[in-house]
């Protein structure tokens, strides 16, 4: 079953340009040009968790409690 959530209800802060991706957008702070920002906080506040590639190639996926590198791939 699909579900979907009402756009009349919930909102979340999303950037506008086709050309930079989810990494680049809260990089930058998370701040679009629509304003929601203004009412939502910026972007980058409302990371939960993340899973990340670092420089070596390791996997970390990283939370606000803890950090866990996995192993080369």
């Amino acid at each position: 079953m699909l579900r979907s959530i009402p756009p009349t209800s919930y909102s979340y802060p999303h950037g506008q340009c086709r050309s930079v991706g989810v990494a680049g957008y809260l990089l930058g702070g998370g701040v679009n040009w629509l304003g929601t920002y203004n009412k939502y906080g910026y972007g980058a506040e409302n990371i939960l968790a993340m899973r990340t590639v670092l420089s070596d190639g390791r996997i970390a996926d990283v939370t606000p409690e803890k950090t866990e590198v996995g192993i080369f791939f």
